[in-house]
């Protein structure tokens, strides 16, 4: 999939694009910076992802993630690793495992951000008033990048809420509007009703809008949070892959977050 590539045009275009957002002055009334440079996280989370065709939907058992970064000051790369530790429900839902590798770039008014993610093991949730039906082997691996414009970045501080560098000294929001491209490798499971077991390829573009809110609790805890929704147009060329004009996804792409930190430094 061209990997290293695709990480290598990326990185230059954070480099290009990062130094382009920086036109405005930060407001030091709301924002102020921390002067370490390296910083370490841990954190963890909750991913979800949905496949819907014509008259299926799929959808994962939505793992625990123990995750764990680094961040570098005034570099463009930040990056975060996670991997699914258990099902947040039963195990009749069967276990998906998941991967998920994030490279972020957090500017003023801009975020770039690089995924490698991998899900493998899916439900139909609607058949669970018929009995839980299972995909243990159906896989989705997902490569891509993703640029957002934070209109309010003046006040409204995505290093504060996303990456620490940052602090948010008043509570603030700002609209969100953005954009990907995102290339997917869809594996077939045995269990589906479809002749042959060769692996779909998938490609898409989508535009998003949204809004992110700090809000500053006190001197030490803050508490951020951002919702997205869009949608996702697959380019027609993938729908002359086997079994294709069944397996074209229409996604509307849905993100939410939440983000509760304590401030160590004053």
């Amino acid at each position: 999939m061209k990997k290293f590539i695709l990480t290598a045009l990326l990185m230059n275009l954070f480099a290009v694009s990062g130094s382009l957002a920086q036109t405005a002055n930060t407001d030091t009334a709301f924002v102020k910076p921390y002067s370490q440079k390296i910083l370490l996280v841990g954190y963890v989370s909750t991913n979800s992802l949905e496949m819907i065709t014509a008259d299926k939907k799929y959808m994962p058992n939505n793992p625990l993630n123990l995750g764990a970064g680094i961040s570098v000051k005034n570099t463009v790369i930040n990056m975060i690793f996670d991997y699914g530790l258990f099902p947040l429900k039963g195990k009749a839902y069967g276990k998906t495992k998941l991967t998920d590798f994030q490279i972020h770039n957090y500017r003023k008014h801009l975020v770039l951000d690089l995924f490698i993610q991998r899900y493998k093991g899916f439900y139909d949730p609607l058949s669970v008033d018929r009995g839980i039906v299972s995909y243990p082997d159906l896989s989705v691996s997902q490569i891509g990048g993703e640029g957002t414009y934070v209109f309010n970045g003046n006040k409204f501080s995505v290093r504060a809420a996303f990456e620490q560098s940052e602090k948010q000294l008043k509570s603030a929001g700002s609209f969100l509007l953005g954009g990907g491209v995102y290339f997917q490798k869809i594996g077939l499971d045995s269990m589906m009703l479809i002749n042959g077991r060769s692996p779909i390829n998938n490609f898409q573009t989508g535009l998003n809008l949204g809004y992110g809110y700090s809000w500053v609790i006190n001197n030490r805890w803050q508490l951020s949070g951002i919702a997205k929704i869009g949608a996702n147009l697959e380019v027609p060329k993938a729908l002359t892959r086997p079994f294709g004009a069944i397996w074209s996804i229409d996604l509307c792409k849905s993100e939410v977050g939440c983000v509760f930190t304590f401030n160590c430094l004053a």
